[in-house]
């Protein structure tokens, strides 16, 4: 039961019926079932008018169909497809069924990857120690302007981040809707890839040096 407009203290108000999805979904589902018939009471000293009746359904902007959001429960990713008293059934982005016991979903971590309506994108970029670092930052910094899909606030992050063993590496953080995560995780990608090539920057790759030694000269030599 959830109360709106504080009836109790103000003398008027709805009365709304419902349940809920949480911990799992963290959502009112009541505008997604059948109105619920109910009874109001009072209790003495209190006057309410006492009403037997279908309770509206409630929309808001909270209310979301739980088989909209990605979750990860007890290390499987998905969407929810069936849910009952004693397991969860969780439908893979590549469509396949997973069955979870909801004795795991209790009493795990729930990341649920789609709630809310903007997501930062986290990407590395490395280039050579010997390439120019205002260069490759500025590059950077002009991918992520020039795509449509990137957010203009929160103000999307290029920053040089770690020295490592074979390069310099920034981090890229652009800020996106939900819907477009992989859509500028992908383009932003294939748009370093080029333009560093465009303008000379290398992207270095794990490198090992091999010595072979002739035994024989080897043996020769110590002899």
């Amino acid at each position: 039961v959830e109360d709106h407009m504080g009836w109790h203290e103000q003398g008027d108000g709805k009365l709304y019926l419902g349940f809920h999805l949480d911990p799992l979904y963290h959502v009112h589902w009541n505008n997604l079932v059948a109105p619920i018939r109910y009874q109001v009471t009072a209790t003495e000293g209190v006057t309410l008018e006492v009403l037997t009746g279908e309770g509206p359904k409630v929309e808001s902007d909270v209310d979301r169909d739980p088989r909209e959001f990605l979750v990860d429960v007890a290390g499987v990713e998905g969407r929810l497809h069936k849910m009952n008293l004693v397991s969860t059934s969780l439908l893979t982005l590549d469509n396949q069924l997973f069955i979870v016991p909801n004795t795991k979903i209790w009493g795990d971590v729930i990341k649920n990857v789609t709630a809310q309506k903007t997501r930062r994108v986290d990407m590395v970029f490395g280039i050579s120690y010997s390439d120019d670092i205002p260069k490759a930052e500025s590059i950077l910094e002009d991918i992520l302007n020039l795509h449509e899909k990137v957010l203009d606030k929160p103000e999307p992050m290029v920053r040089l981040h770690t020295l490592g063993e074979s390069s310099v590496d920034f981090v890229v953080r652009p800020w996106v809707k939900v819907d477009d995560y992989w859509d500028v995780y992908w383009d932003v990608t294939r748009a370093v890839k080029l333009r560093f090539d465009e303008a000379g920057v290398s992207i270095p790759f794990p490198q090992r040096d091999v010595h072979i030694y002739n035994e024989d000269n080897l043996a020769s030599a110590i002899e």
